[in-house]
């Protein structure tokens, strides 16, 4: 931020020389005085999307099949980006597959079962009526009667047996299902696609190389709306208000290429994040960060470019 302070102070050194000349002794120059006379203030600045910063990763682990993007690539919402090896899950969704055919199957022979099951128990029934009423009519013995009685009972078991046998070769139907869904879903996870439409902003990631879950691997930035987070020398943080203008200039130009507003100040100081790249850089000074929403652009602002933002006070 030196090179804010040099920016300022010659000029106004040259304004209190001017309006002091008459004075025989020359009054030393208040650094705070420099400061509050300011009018503007230079803070630099890096151009990201207003949803920031994705970064990509994945949930299963496994050998990388096909990288199938790379730096700089536009990609739709929902596009295949990378793609893990899953000849294992495929297997085991087919296999599954082959099991529920067979379980069908199963399922369409005690539903025919059942339905036999059913037919004999009306027929005993019907015969056991003919035989109670006979006997009651004196025609035929209770040794009948009881026989035919035992069979009918003896059937219903038979009817409800059928009954649980259907109803366990229906759960195991739907346990197969879920076991296909859940297959599918790995297969699905191995599959790592454009969260929506967007820029792929890095990627560090080779066909063979092993990939574990939740490891980054690159940097995606929305396509849409950017805005400019700044960072300002804390000698002028309470100077900046939200609402203030600003002109944006790329890194050594003094033409704007772009305008716009203080949106976002935060509440407190911070290190120095963009304005240092190296370890140790300025670490003596902090920084106030805020976010600038662009209003007007002559020219397309990169993402990750630097830029000087002008602040208008």
């Amino acid at each position: 931020m030196k090179k804010i302070i040099n920016k300022l102070i010659p000029g106004l050194v040259l304004f209190l020389l001017a309006c002091g000349g008459d004075n025989e002794q020359k009054q030393p120059i208040d650094p705070q005085a420099v400061i509050d006379l300011a009018t503007e203030v230079i803070g630099i600045g890096k151009v990201l999307p207003k949803e920031g910063i994705i970064e990509l990763s994945g949930l299963q682990s496994g050998v990388v099949e096909r990288v199938a993007v790379k730096e700089g690539d536009t990609v739709l919402n929902g596009a295949l980006m990378v793609q893990l090896n899953v000849k294992a899950e495929q297997l085991s969704v087919a296999e599954t597959y082959a099991q529920l055919a067979t379980q069908r199957a199963k399922i369409e022979t005690s539903r025919l079962d059942l339905k036999s099951a059913e037919i004999r128990l009306n027929e005993l029934n019907g015969i056991y009526q003919v035989s109670k009423n006979l006997n009651a009519a004196g025609a035929e013995t209770q040794e009948v009667v009881n026989a035919d009685y035992t069979a009918l009972r003896q059937q219903e078991q038979e009817v409800a047996k059928a009954k649980q046998q259907l109803r366990i070769d229906n759960q195991l139907e739907m346990e197969l299902n879920q076991k296909i869904k859940l297959a599918e879903l790995s297969v699905a996870d191995r599959e790592i696609r454009s969260p929506r439409d967007g820029i792929v902003m890095s990627l560090d990631l080779r066909e063979g190389q092993i990939m574990q879950p939740n490891q980054v691997f690159g940097e995606f930035a929305s396509l849409g709306e950017q805005i400019i987070e700044c960072e300002v020398d804390e000698l002028y943080a309470d100077k900046i208000k939200q609402g203030n203008s600003v002109l944006i200039y790329p890194i050594g130009s003094n033409k704007s290429v772009a305008s716009g507003t203080v949106s976002t100040v935060s509440a407190a100081l911070q290190n120095k994040s963009i304005l240092y790249e190296r370890v140790g850089d300025g670490m003596d000074r902090r920084v106030r960060k805020l976010t600038i929403t662009i209003l007007r652009s002559d020219k397309e602002l990169l993402l990750n470019d630097k830029v000087e933002c002008k602040i208008l006070l």
